[in-house]
């Protein structure tokens, strides 16, 4: 299933079985076909903004994990603790892991893979990264997609502040331009999900802060 999110913020999903509207957390939502290419490029081209939501068997081809607070400075450092945790604790190449300004105050940390996924194991691989994971008080990271919760897709217009979304430098954490990321974008390539298979075999440190109020300079 996708998504479009409206002006006003508010999410419309389109369903490809159908085509009646529904309602999800009080907001209603119509149904469609699956995004095809003219809805791809509307997306570009920052007229309309699609997310999408996991498979109805919660099977999913992508993880993202959605750092988001009230300081972009937060989700920053935070975003690029997680970065550091995937390729050093994780043994993920940095080439596969990809960092998007979500175009508000959050970042959106990615890795997509070359085959669909059983749910509970991206769901287990985020848990085990997690517990790597020491958050800033303030700071939340959430496991997207879900088939009740959406992603919204890379590059995207954000409705509410009217921000464009674009992917990050993972070493610097600079922004690319919207002409780079497009460029990147056609980049990207789909990574085996061998490790989502070894990470039980991993030594797991559980950091028991999640909530403490750390200094953003522990992270740099």
């Amino acid at each position: 299933e996708s998504t479009v999110q409206a002006t006003d913020g508010l999410y419309f999903e389109f369903d490809k079985k159908t085509g009646a509207p529904i309602v999800k957390s009080g907001v209603e939502i119509l149904l469609t076909p699956s995004l095809d290419l003219q809805m791809i490029r509307s997306h570009l081209y920052g007229f309309t903004t699609y997310g999408v939501f996991a498979a109805e068997d919660n099977s999913q081809k992508f993880i993202t994990f959605d750092v988001d607070s009230s300081s972009l400075e937060y989700s920053k450092h935070t975003a690029r603790q997680l970065v550091f945790v995937l390729h050093q604790d994780f043994n993920i190449l940095m080439k596969d892991i990809h960092v998007v300004l979500s175009g508000k105050k959050g970042y959106h940390v990615s890795l997509f893979f070359d085959k669909p996924q059983a749910g509970e194991t991206v769901k287990h691989f985020f848990d085990s990264v997690m517990s790597h994971i020491c958050l800033i008080k303030g700071v939340n990271i959430e496991f997207r997609p879900l088939y009740t919760q959406a992603v919204k897709l890379p590059l995207s217009i954000h409705r509410s502040t009217g921000s464009r979304s674009v992917f990050v430098d993972k070493y610097s954490f600079e922004n690319l331009t919207l002409s780079e990321s497009w460029d990147y974008l056609l980049k990207i390539e789909q990574v085996d999900p061998y490790v989502l298979d070894i990470i039980d075999e991993l030594p797991v440190e559980k950091i028991q802060a999640n909530t403490k109020e750390n200094s953003v300079d522990q992270y740099k």
